[in-house]
């Protein structure tokens, strides 16, 4: 569930970007051949590693194998009911995800079109005129919204899970530094903009707010979603309204942006951070204790249909589109509802979401440059421990993050 800057140029360059992302049609990703002979046990099941997505497992499985056509991997008759469950509770909110506006629009246009109905978008846009401010006022947030039942089956189709290291006191505002971007930052949203993985339990006392590009809030209905789940504007405006109205805020920014989906690879641990300093400028103005949080498996969802190594034609084309546009158009693939091979959905894999140990900070209302990289030096500092004593636990052993 998401950092199109150019409105966070103040800030940052941090923030949560927009990835445009095109997901066609591709080469199967998962294989489907066996050099045994021997008639396999029930009970056993092939062994993986820590990178390979359960989709290629089900296909592996010696009792568990979809129809193959044209290249394209189907997936198993026999899956269980709740399986079936969590990939449409998942294909639906993806789709909502990246395509709602375009229904909402159309919505809006039969009824403008209709004689006896064509008041109702007036009238809303006449309300929205008046309420176009409020991604930078917090959002509007409905606690009942973020705990739909919907959310528990898309977070369970993964799995997503929420760990907690250490107690953030009530007493004090905090911001979220969530890494990596991946394509779509899914972690991020599964773990901040909904209850289903107990956020609220697990940090009594902390009301969270995931912040994301503007971009989400200019599309008709599609606003009031987002900020009933508790998102709004990655802005200085809107941080400085959440820390100014009381303690006990937990702001949450994927810092890496769209910048970082470019580097979206399975078990890549490229972050775009090194001069992303605009986050610990306004830690330090608001005070704001910095807390790392990292997403082991958000790379691991998707595949980058085109190479686009740095200095490459596609990644210029990439940076002129996002410098001039503010969106990033990122070619990758997924699975679909019924299929393994190609979509828009993301794959079944883990994504094991480390809430880290919060990071004091001394308030300054217009803080040094000197105090800006000191304090950006101990976030990198305490992100790095963070990732090297988790990282043998979810299979990133061997591995070290890069920040660039």
């Amino acid at each position: 569930m998401v950092n199109a800057h150019r409105n966070l140029a103040g800030i940052t360059r941090c923030g949560t970007g927009l990835s445009l992302s095109f997901a066609p049609a591709s080469r199967a990703i998962v294989s489907t051949s066996s050099d045994s002979t021997m008639s396999p046990s029930p009970d056993k099941v092939p062994e993986s590693n820590v990178h390979e997505t359960q989709d290629a497992l089900d296909v592996r499985h010696p009792f568990r194998e979809g129809a193959k056509f044209a290249g394209i991997q189907f997936a198993p008759f026999d899956l269980p009911w709740e399986r079936r469950l969590q990939t449409l509770a998942t294909f639906l909110l993806v789709t909502w995800f990246m395509g709602g506006w375009i229904v909402t629009i159309y919505i809006f246009y039969r009824l403008l079109c209709c004689r006896l109905l064509f008041w109702i978008p007036l009238l809303y846009f006449a309300w929205l005129y008046l309420d176009f401010n409020q991604h930078n006022r917090g959002g509007r947030r409905f606690q009942w919204i973020r705990e739909l039942w919907i959310y528990s089956y898309w977070c369970d189709y993964f799995p997503v899970d929420l760990i907690k290291t250490h107690d953030l006191p009530a007493e004090r505002n905090y911001l979220f530094g969530y890494h990596p971007h991946g394509i779509a930052g899914v972690g991020a949203l599964c773990s901040f903009l909904t209850e289903a993985l107990g956020f609220s339990e697990k940090f009594p006392g902390i009301t969270v707010h995931l912040l994301t590009t503007r971009l989400a809030y200019i599309w008709p209905v599609a606003r009031e979603f987002f900020m009933a789940l508790g998102a709004s504007n990655a802005s200085k405006e809107n941080i400085k309204y959440i820390t100014q109205s009381s303690t006990g805020n937990a702001i949450v920014l994927v810092v890496g942006g769209a910048s970082e989906s470019m580097e979206a690879r399975p078990g890549g641990t490229r972050l775009v951070l090194k001069n992303r300093k605009g986050f610990i400028k306004m830690a330090l103005r608001t005070g704001a204790y910095l807390v790392p949080v990292y997403g082991f498996g958000e790379n691991n969802l998707f595949e980058q249909l085109i190479p686009n190594p740095p200095g490459s034609l596609i990644r210029r084309g990439q940076r002129w589109l996002q410098k001039r546009t503010g969106i990033v158009p990122v070619f990758f693939v997924g699975r679909g509802l019924a299929n393994y091979t190609i979509g828009w959905m993301p794959r079944r894999h883990p994504i094991h979401v480390v809430v880290g140990k919060p990071l004091p900070v001394t308030q300054i209302a217009e803080p040094s440059e000197v105090e800006i990289d000191s304090l950006h030096l101990q976030y990198l500092d305490a992100l790095t421990e963070l990732f090297d004593s988790h990282k043998d636990q979810y299979g990133y052993g061997g591995t070290n993050l890069q920040f660039i």
